[in-house]
């Protein structure tokens, strides 16, 4: 009789990670706000203290005391808020944002505030938040601040009903006082940003993604984590930022440097790549074979009917861009096979390049049709 386990799997395995990269300026707006109002050591941000300090001094007055009895002595809210954005849906623009924020339940922005504050878990957060004092206490009693403790008491005696909408009044303040001409100059940024890393995601699983992008963290969602959402900051450089809320991983990452550098006429690196690739009939063939299927060089050498170390030269052009990979790693019999996901975003880089209303004009071309 066979010895091997007999085993029932009940475990949620039917649904895949959901991934979603968000470009959004509102995220560095609540880092800018958190490392204003917090004792961070701002020299360790590639901005430098200089450009923190001109955010403070464009506070007025009124701001500035509505931040602090929001914030806390350790701008604890606003990072708070991260996990709990990350996981409102589209589209993630500023405006829609604060509007959404607004219709967001009390608790859920003061679980998440307790959660980032006393890193407890969520349940315990909530626990905190409905039960007795004595939760209450229990849970306060893991933050180290004395001035943060009353902080959090004060604002959980507070009217909560009315917190979601200060929040979002502060913030919308905060944008237009002081952070909307950063918003104009990081958006596009962002959005190059985020392209770049949606090409990547359709190829690379969740933990190969995250350390991709945040140049080596090495972090695997745990198994109640349904869905990844990972933001592009410029505030944040070089660090990294990890949140979670209800199922939803937020991964903050530094953006690149070639897409911090670009203005909007520079095309994405990529995209020249990508093009400079493609701009040759051999390379064309190429991809045409491996459209039937996986290759050998020699199949390939075969097809351009040229010399193997030519025939390399275009393999690795197209490699480089992206646009193949290698399937097998015998040293006899390496293997060439598409990616097959890249193709569809060619298209959509380049025209989003190209003009926004293009952009704009293709899409209404094609709801009509």
């Amino acid at each position: 009789m066979s010895k091997e386990p007999r085993v029932r799997d009940f475990t949620d395995n039917r649904s895949p990670l959901q991934v979603d990269v968000v470009a959004s300026p509102f995220f560095d707006m609540l880092a800018a706000i958190w490392a204003i109002g917090s004792d961070e050591e701002l020299e360790g941000y590639e901005l430098g203290r200089e450009w923190f300090e001109n955010l403070q001094k464009a506070l007025n007055r009124g701001l500035r005391k509505e931040l602090l009895e929001l914030t806390g002595p350790t701008g604890a809210l606003w990072f708070g808020l991260f996990g709990l954005v990350g996981s409102a849906p589209k589209p993630y623009d500023i405006d829609s944002l604060l509007t959404w924020l607004t219709e967001v339940d009390a608790d859920d922005i003061l679980t998440s505030l307790l959660g980032c504050c006393t890193d407890v878990d969520q349940e315990a957060a909530v626990l905190a938040r409905t039960g007795s004092g004595k939760e209450l206490d229990g849970v306060l009693s893991f933050v180290s601040d004395p001035n943060e403790r009353q902080h959090l008491r004060r604002l959980l005696a507070s009217n909560q009903d009315e917190l979601p909408v200060r929040v979002a009044a502060a913030l919308s303040r905060f944008r237009e006082d002081v952070f909307r001409p950063f918003e104009e100059d990081f958006g596009p940024k962002l959005a190059r940003d985020a392209r770049a890393t949606r090409v990547l995601a359709k190829d690379l699983a969740p933990s190969e993604l995250i350390e991709t992008v945040t140049n080596g963290l090495v972090y695997r969602p745990g198994s109640g984590v349904r869905r990844l959402v990972l933001i592009p900051s410029v505030v944040m450089r070089p660090w990294c930022l990890i949140a979670e809320h209800k199922g939803t991983l937020v991964v903050s990452y530094p953006i690149a440097d070639e897409n911090l550098a670009a203005t909007g006429a520079e095309a994405p690196a990529w995209l020249v790549k990508v093009l400079k690739a493609l701009a040759d009939e051999r390379r064309l063939r190429i991809l045409h074979r491996l459209a039937e299927g996986e290759a050998s060089l020699d199949e390939l050498t075969e097809v351009l009917g040229a010399a193997k170390s030519t025939v390399h030269h275009h393999v690795a052009q197209l490699r480089g861009a992206g646009l193949v990979r290698v399937v097998a790693f015998a040293s006899s019999d390496t293997r060439y096979a598409l990616r097959p996901a890249i193709y569809p975003e060619i298209g959509e880089y380049l025209v989003e390049y190209l003009s926004p209303t293009l952009k704009a004009a293709l899409t209404d071309q094609r709801k009509s049709s």
